[in-house]
């Protein structure tokens, strides 16, 4: 799943696949702060001085887990891939750790 950010972190699009992993349609989260999917992120801006923020960018590097939220509360693992675009942009590569988004449980259990 990809999302498109700005230097700030607000996102400016992302990939239909959102809603399947998140429980957002696109439409809804454009605007939104990353922090809505990701409350590990600062809510500060993710580019300084031109670069990806060095701890970031450190911790995606590494493959850390980072906790996101589905629209539904429920949190799950994920790993980030953030790369810098151009001047103002920046795209997020994310892949859900237990590769089973929640609707996709709910099916299972029935």
């Amino acid at each position: 799943m990809v999302l498109s950010l700005n230097d700030q972190g607000v996102i400016r699009g992302c990939s239909e696949a959102c809603h399947r992993i998140f429980g957002y349609p696109a439409t809804e989260l454009a605007g939104c702060h990353i922090s809505t999917l990701l409350p590990q992120l600062p809510s500060d801006e993710l580019v300084r001085d031109g670069r990806i923020d060095a701890r970031l960018a450190y911790l995606c590097h590494c493959g850390h887990p980072f906790q996101a939220r589905h629209r539904n509360g429920q949190h799950f693992g994920i790993e980030l891939f953030i790369n810098r675009l151009d001047h103002h942009n920046v795209a997020v590569l994310v892949r859900r750790l237990d590769a089973r988004a929640p609707a996709d449980a709910a099916v299972l259990a029935h």
